[in-house]
C-alpha cells in the first residue's frame, strides 16, 4: 500500500512539473515571464481541506498552520486572516476587504 501511494505521489509530481512547463511556455509567448503568482494561484487550494502557498500550508479541518514542515501556533483571528490572504494570493486587497 505504501509503495503504491509513493508511486502515485511521484506521478503527480512529474505531471505537475510538466504542467508548469506548458503554462510557462504559454505565458512566455504572451510576454509574461514570472510564473510565481500563477503557480501560487494553481497551488493555493489543491484540496478542499488543505491550502498551500509556497512552503506555507493550512489544514482547514484541524485549523493548523505549518511552514516548511514546522507547525505555527495561530490564534483564531490570525488563522482566518491567513486563510483569506491565501485564498486571494496574487490579488490586491484593500484594508476594507481584509477587515
Amino acid at each position: 500500500m505504501q509503495s503504491a501511494y509513493l508511486d502515485l505521489i511521484a506521478l503527480v509530481e512529474r505531471l505537475h512539473r510538466q504542467f508548469l512547463e506548458l503554462v510557462k511556455l504559454e505565458l512566455d509567448s504572451n510576454g509574461v515571464h514570472d510564473i510565481n503568482n500563477v503557480q501560487a494561484m494553481i497551488l493555493y487550494n489543491i484540496g478542499d481541506l488543505e491550502m498551500t502557498v509556497g512552503d506555507l500550508t493550512l489544514d482547514l479541518l484541524t485549523r493548523q498552520a505549518s511552514r516548511a514542515g514546522r507547525r505555527i501556533e495561530l490564534q483564531t483571528r490570525e488563522f482566518s486572516l491567513l486563510e483569506y490572504l491565501m485564498r486571494n494570493t496574487g490579488r490586491p486587497l484593500s484594508k476594507t476587504m481584509i477587515m
